[in-house]
Parts: structure tokens; sequence; C-alpha cells
């Protein structure tokens, strides 16, 4: 394996790991930190993928019923 595919692969694992890192220690409907969906801010109106942040928290605290409520979409 060549030095660059290995930088690679190395920064993408760290990427992905923080991602989950943050999502399972922050709950995005209590935190800034997350966008809201611009479709629900100027339309009032759920998108389809409207509740997927919350839905990935729950996921990953193995709240899979209220994940299937939040965003049934995910599991597809």
């Amino acid at each position: 394996m060549s030095l660059k595919r290995f930088f690679f692969i190395a920064i993408t694992v760290t990427f992905i790991s923080g991602c989950f890192y943050i999502y399972y220690s922050y709950n995005p409907s209590n935190t800034a930190l997350f966008p809201k969906c611009p479709s629900k801010v100027v339309t009032s109106y759920d998108c389809p993928g409207c509740g997927s942040q919350r839905a990935i928290h729950a996921i990953l605290h193995g709240d899979f019923k209220t994940a299937w409520d939040l965003n049934a979409l995910l599991f597809f």
C-alpha cells in the first residue's frame, strides 16, 4: 500500500469516527452546533430529510423506535 493511500484511509477513518463521536455526544435538538433544515426554516414544512440528525443520534444510543419515529427513511 502506498503512503498516499494510507494517509487517505487514515484521514477518512478519523473523520468518520469524529462524526460518530459528535452525533453520539451532542443531541441535535438541544445544540446549536448542527444546522437547521433550510426547507423547514423557509416553508415550515418537513422535508424528507427532516429528523435525520436526531434519528442518527437515537440510533447511536440504541433507540431504534425513536429513530424510526423521527425519520423512517434512514432504514431504507
